[in-house]
């Protein structure tokens, strides 16, 4: 049996690894001041707790269920056929790209964490997981409203409300799982004093939520309410819980609606960032139907987005709106690591679907704490269709991915011999390993720490010779073998501005030979003044083949688009006058087509695309 000494350790560390890294931030340290510091987090802990698993790796196969071990494995090893089959940078693909941080070592530490939390098998862990995530949510909701009352210390915000997580829709999906998680304690048995307190929290929560106008944490909450209703229903009477489906089929229904601005919900839920979203899943789509096995890279969809997103995604609002993600974890998944990484996340992810059916089945929806953990869960998979996997909130995703995992398999097994063994759980202590243990911990430690730091120094490297205005030292940063593109486009576009023309040309060169599908780089190579004739025309090429429709380079760049849009069926045509705000009569006209506009206006539109 798995020593105490070390479960409970895990365990602790388990608890730590939320609240660390959803919360850490370094807007005096680094260029990024949200995603290298939680992959820091992440790495060290993940590694530090996968050397204590491996300390009593004879216990790995007997805690973990064998079919989940196999998938987690099966997706980590098909992670390594982008990495090194589909010719994308080796550094970003390992660290991932500036902004996002989701490479391998990323995915690596989520999977350990996803596996740590089943090996465990502690039900108190559980529910101190959920703790956890509530306890974060409390310093994150008082942070938010400092920002929103516009005294927030670090200019880096902007006085928005994004807390911690970089974005409001981030904070809004954070928010979402932890307001759900407040239902939860306020049906528990607790003193009155702490229900007020905890309905505060939730009223606050809701508020800035609904203060950061962004509609996903309010439609998470929406349906956690709705599963947990639903169990309290079935619980009662199959027959009210059957018609309560239908009706939330009805309200599935308006929502879907709504997406595409029609429908009676449209004018509360529709958001112009809606039809943004769904142009990059169908770039994402187009991008794997091109890149089945192998996919583009570990977070390189943003070098292909150009090149796939279609003439209505670029004509929608213009060349310059472009994304580094799908929006959309399983697309990202298949769009950057192929059909078999795809594959296995969506197979490791049915898994923890189907274990968490035979338990709720078992215990006929009785057991508050599987029902929470099964509707965090499923609210957050809801969410990984229409979202970016931003370290903060996934990290929760995976613990609770496991917890659920865990506490299933807890119920099912009910042999004498795993109630036996079931009695190490308690709530986890504080606890002195073994000099072995700790000296192993400290090294996993140490190494998930020097792995995540690479990417970290370079970061804050940048950022101080950028605060101190020393191109020199920005440049300097750019030989690092792993600094990021983005770095090499900042400092070269700095050059520019400031005239220095063979600063600029030399990071150029470097530019497009490490990073060849950075557009960047052959925008700047047409326009600087020490290319040659033969560079620039080159640098035209390679943009047109980047991005397929932009015609900014051609003297009749006017006609070249209007012919794109003739080309387009009429009810293309008539999508995309709607989205540039025409009027939506002359619009419905059956003869209509974007001629109808006028060539005036069409004429205007096409040279603010190229201005």
């Amino acid at each position: 049996m798995a020593s105490k000494l070390v479960l409970n350790r895990i365990s602790r560390l388990l608890l730590a690894i939320g609240p660390l890294t959803t919360l850490a931030i370094s807007p005096f340290f680094s260029f990024d001041p949200i995603n290298p510091i939680k992959t820091l987090i992440v790495s060290s802990i993940a590694l530090s707790i996968l050397a204590l698993m491996m300390r009593n790796k004879s216990e790995i196969s007997a805690r973990i269920p064998r079919l989940p071990l196999f998938i987690s494995i099966l997706f980590l090893s098909s992670l390594l056929v982008p990495f090194l089959l589909s010719g994308s940078s080796k550094s970003e693909q390992f660290f991932g790209n500036f902004g996002r941080n989701n490479g391998l070592l990323s995915y690596f530490c989520l999977v350990v964490i996803f596996l740590a939390t089943v090996f465990v098998r502690n039900s108190e862990t559980y529910k101190s997981i959920l703790l956890s995530l509530l306890l974060t949510s409390v310093p994150m909701t008082f942070y938010c409203l400092i920002q929103i009352a516009g005294k927030d210390p670090f200019s880096w915000s902007a006085f928005a409300a994004f807390g911690t997580l970089g974005n409001v829709n981030f904070l809004s999906a954070f928010f979402g799982l932890s307001a759900l998680t407040v239902l939860y304690y306020l049906s528990l048995e607790i003193h009155w004093p702490k229900k007020i307190g905890l309905v505060l929290l939730l009223i606050f929560q809701l508020g800035i939520v609904w203060q950061t106008d962004s509609i996903q944490g309010l439609m998470m909450f929406a349906a956690g309410i709705s599963l947990l209703f639903l169990s309290i229903l079935f619980r009662f009477s199959r027959a009210l819980a059957i018609a309560f489906v239908f009706f939330l089929g009805t309200i599935f229904y308006f929502v879907l609606q709504s997406f595409v601005n029609k429908g009676p919900l449209s004018s509360f839920i529709y958001q112009p960032s809606i039809t943004y979203r769904g142009d990059y899943m169908a770039a994402a789509i187009n991008i794997f139907k091109g890149h089945v096995l192998t996919g583009v890279g570990l977070d390189s969809y943003g070098d292909w987005y150009r090149a796939e997103r279609g003439v209505i995604a670029t004509f929608r609002t213009g060349y310059g709106r472009t994304s580094n993600a799908a929006h959309n974890i399983y697309l990202d998944m298949a769009a950057n690591g192929g059909i078999f990484v795809f594959a296995a996340f969506v197979i490791l992810n049915l898994f923890v679907l189907f274990v968490a059916f035979k338990a709720l089945q078992k215990t006929v929806l009785k057991d508050k704490l599987l029902n929470i953990t099964f509707t965090l869960w499923v609210v957050f998979q809801v969410q990984a269709l229409v979202s970016i996997a931003q370290i903060g909130v996934t990290i929760w995703g995976w613990l609770i991915g496991g917890s659920l995992l865990g506490y299933s398999k807890i119920i099912l097994n009910s042999s004498e011999e795993f109630q036996k063994d079931l009695t190490v759980n308690k709530k986890p202590q504080k606890v002195t390993l073994d000099a072995a243990s700790s000296l192993i911990a400290f090294l996993g430690f140490s190494i998930g720490f020097i792995l995540a730091f690479v990417p970290f120094k370079i970061d804050m490297d940048y950022r101080g010779f950028s605060q101190k205005g020393q191109l020199d030292g920005m440049v300097e940063v750019t030989r690092n073998p792993f600094a990021t593109s983005y770095f090499y486009t900042h400092a070269q576009l700095l050059a520019m501005s400031n005239n220095y023309q063979d600063i600029a040309y030399e990071l150029n060169s470097r530019l497009r030979e490490k990073f060849p599908r950075e557009i960047a780089g052959w925008f700047v190579l047409a326009n600087i003044q020490k290319a040659t004739e033969q560079e620039r025309q080159i640098a035209k090429q390679k943009v047109k083949e980047l991005d397929p429709y932009f015609f900014c380079f051609e003297p009749d760049f006017v006609e070249l688009i209007k012919n794109e849009f003739i080309k387009l069926p009429q009810p293309k045509q008539r999508e995309l006058a709607l989205g540039w705000g025409a009027d939506s009569g002359l619009v419905s006209r059956a003869d209509f087509t974007l001629q109808a506009l006028g060539d005036d206006y069409l004429n205007q539109k096409i040279v603010g695309f190229c201005s």
